[in-house]
């Protein structure tokens, strides 16, 4: 029975994220069924979530639960302690956007709570493992597949393009006329599916990852998330190299120059691009966000220890960035978060967090490099964590949900390891 709900998992996170943007639309009646408060939904992500976490004490309680690589217990600690010490030290600024508590269980303990159920279940059982990633992914291509259709169509509830065009759908604010908010979310959800679709066919050379694997990049491309498109696209690279014989792998290098070159011609003369080239009206993004890098530096050196606290970044960042930019940034462009994982981290957590979330990077650096066949999962781990460099694909409550699947996939595989369908020569 346990085994049967983890599989079922990512359907939930795909319900969750259509009940979440449209409940307002499509069923009111169901109001009433909350797991939290806040915004009237029925909450399918939070049911299952908190019968992970309940899951996981009974398996402790009763003595069968097992951590599968003992490194994580320092993460988890460390990401534990800067909940404690932000607890103790939140000072909301107002307006408080975001609840402190609320996104501390949303974003930490429940996420927390599925990885170590999931990493327990997939270090026993390769089937099981094998049998939630393609759940996950036929999940995730369904919901790809409306993305899609909604881009070229338009006919489904809430706007399909933000002002530059880029594919938005679901993401669009169920609280102000179903507007388009960020196209990055997109990404957030589909770099993984690539990844993860990527992998699942060089295990067994299946149509179904293929498919999968094409309807995820059709929708990265839609979204013109150029980090989420290069990060994908050079963990792709990275995995081919490592599983096509080496007489191969020239052609492959060449084969990624060639789309990276077209990639750029085709997005040339669009608004996003030219953002990019600070040839448009809208300012630079790389320009926007390194302020927000050297705002964060300097209040990293006034609060390394505490943090910012859960939810309180925008706020606290309108407060006080008249103390490092002699020109503040408009209110329209103020960050809701610090743009970078790391970074986002000490804002959440302080320095215990910064220091969780290295080792994290460290340590999926490490156990790839030490064996790529074995440590495949922690390549695929890698897409948040280099799409982090320059965003922060955390903190939306699936997102989160993601980034500790992943994890729980790569940690089962140091024990568990996948097998592949033709090994390296």
């Amino acid at each position: 029975m346990k085994n049967y709900f983890l599989s079922l998992l990512p359907v939930f996170i795909v319900l969750g994220i259509i009940d979440y943007r449209f409940s307002n639309y499509f069923w009111p009646g169901l109001d009433f069924v909350q797991v939290w408060s806040g915004a009237k939904m029925f909450d399918f992500l939070s049911v299952l979530t908190v019968y992970c976490a309940a899951t996981v004490l009974v398996w402790m309680i009763s003595g069968g639960w097992q951590m599968p690589l003992r490194w994580f217990h320092g993460v988890i600690g460390l990401i534990l302690t800067g909940l404690l010490i932000g607890g103790f030290a939140y000072s909301p600024v107002e307006p408080q956007i975001k609840s402190f508590w609320v996104q501390m269980v949303v974003n930490y303990f429940m996420p927390i709570a599925v990885f170590l159920v999931a990493a327990g279940a997939f270090t026993r059982s390769g089937k099981l493992r094998d049998a939630f990633i393609k759940v996950f992914l036929v999940s995730f291509s369904i919901l790809g597949v409306l993305c899609i259709f909604q881009f070229f169509s338009g006919v489904l509830p809430g706007e399909s393009k933000d002002f530059l065009g880029r594919a938005v759908w679901p993401y669009i604010d169920p609280f102000s006329d179903m507007k388009a908010e960020s196209a990055n979310w997109l990404a957030y959800l589909f770099g993984p599916t690539l990844l993860l679709s990527a992998v699942q066919f060089f295990r067994s050379r299946s149509a179904l990852y293929l498919i999968s694997f094409v309807i995820a990049a059709i929708v990265l491309f839609l979204s013109k998330s150029y980090t989420g498109l290069f990060v994908s696209g050079f963990l792709v690279v990275v995995l081919m190299f490592f599983q096509v014989p080496k007489k191969w792998r020239v052609s492959v290098l060449a084969g990624a120059l060639i789309a990276g070159v077209l990639l750029v011609v085709s997005q040339w003369n669009t608004p996003k691009f030219q953002v990019l080239l600070g040839n448009y009206e809208l300012p630079n993004s790389i320009e926007r966000r390194v302020q927000i890098y050297s705002f964060t530096w300097e209040m990293m050196g006034e609060r390394l220890v505490q943090g910012i606290g859960i939810g309180n970044y925008q706020s606290f960042f309108r407060a006080h960035q008249g103390e490092v930019f002699e020109v503040p940034i408009p209110e329209i462009e103020l960050p809701p978060h610090p743009h970078n994982l790391l970074m986002n981290a000490w804002s959440d957590l302080g320095i215990a967090g910064l220091l969780g979330f290295l080792v994290l990077y460290g340590g999926a650096l490490w156990f790839f490099l030490k064996d790529p066949n074995k440590g495949v999962f922690f390549l695929v781990f890698m897409y948040p964590l280099g799409h982090g460099v320059m965003d922060v694909p955390y903190g939306l409550e699936e997102v989160s949900q993601i980034f500790w699947i992943l994890l729980a996939l790569a940690a089962s595989s140091e024990y568990n390891p996948p097998t592949f369908f033709k090994p390296v020569k």
